[in-house]
């Protein structure tokens, strides 16, 4: 049960952080909202783990090149690109496209593990992508393109 709790309190903080990370933009740049950030998470994580850390640094080798590239590639790109995507584009589009990341995971199973797609799915994923087409086409706003960069940032991330 308390797991359940646990995973239940971090949906709903990752999912309620679009917000309050637009309305930080708004006063901070998107770089330096990304290093307060992670400056603090990583405090609060290393000041929890600090004794299982040491004893894993003990008994085990780290592969510290690829737990470097996997901490970019995985942590800060995606952080760099969400945060300077929220500051480029609405908090609505950066939901949606948000959610519509599942459905490029169902893509690139298919295409690099060649797993087979259900026809539920293939439904699924037109449907999504439609939603995400009708969102990043560009209207006759005149910030779109501001939009469009931020948008594909998102996606990015």
């Amino acid at each position: 049960m308390k797991e359940i709790c646990m995973l239940l309190v971090a949906v709903i903080l990752w999912g309620t952080a679009i917000a309050p990370t637009k309305w930080a933009l708004e006063s901070i740049q998107p770089f330096t909202l990304l290093f307060i950030r992670l400056f603090f998470a990583g405090g609060i994580c290393m000041f929890f783990s600090f004794n299982e850390l040491q004893k894993a640094v003990i008994h085990k080798h780290i592969p510290w090149k690829r737990m470097s590239l996997l901490s970019f590639t995985g942590v800060a790109g995606y952080f760099m690109f969400t945060s300077y995507g929220i500051s480029l584009t609405s908090g609505l589009h950066v939901s949606i496209i948000d959610a519509a990341l599942p459905l490029v995971t169902i893509l690139f199973s298919a295409f690099f593990l060649k797993e087979k797609i259900q026809m539920d799915y293939w439904i699924g994923i037109m449907l999504g992508a439609i939603g995400v087409l009708f969102i990043t086409i560009p209207s006759s706003d005149t910030n779109q393109e501001v939009s469009l960069i931020g948008d594909i940032l998102i996606l990015l991330s």
